[in-house]
């Protein structure tokens, strides 16, 4: 048996992923939650989790977990910087990243996926801030637009 295949209960709380704690079998997955994790707190200070990833975990608190968008502590995050960590970080296997290089390649390249999926997770702050912007945009370019035409 491969040392990444084996099964057991390790890792820092916070850091790692669920099926390690619930003592199910690891891959390069769970390092890739542990990495989302990581990047995760380095842009915002906090982790996507909080404290609840922890060795009481249970199916049962595992499914009423959800991801706390980067946004929500720091909106200058790039929407697909959040939602490359969102899946790196995701609860389940298979939502995250087939391969780390993919994780990584999203964290350097707009992915347009992403900011998709993002904005429905966007904190409504955020969002006001974003549709202000656009509504002052618009105004501002009538306004030249009459300028113009006078």
């Amino acid at each position: 048996m491969s040392p990444i295949s084996a099964v057991g209960n390790q890792g820092t709380q916070g850091y790692t992923a669920p099926e390690v704690i619930l003592n199910e079998k690891v891959s390069q997955s769970s390092d890739q939650f542990s990495l989302g994790a990581i990047v995760y707190e380095m842009l915002t200070a906090c982790l996507p989790y909080e404290d609840k990833l922890d060795k009481n975990l249970t199916i049962k608190r595992l499914s009423k977990l959800s991801y706390e968008s980067a946004l929500k502590h720091d909106p200058h995050v790039p929407i697909w910087v959040d939602g490359a960590i969102h899946k790196a970080c995701c609860l389940e296997v298979k939502g995250r990243y087939e391969v780390l290089s993919e994780f990584l390649y999203d964290l350097e390249n707009p992915n347009h996926a992403l900011f998709e999926a993002s904005e429905t997770t966007q904190p409504e702050f955020v969002l006001k801030k974003y549709r202000l912007f656009i509504a002052l945009s618009f105004a501002l370019n009538v306004v030249l637009l009459l300028m113009l035409v006078r």
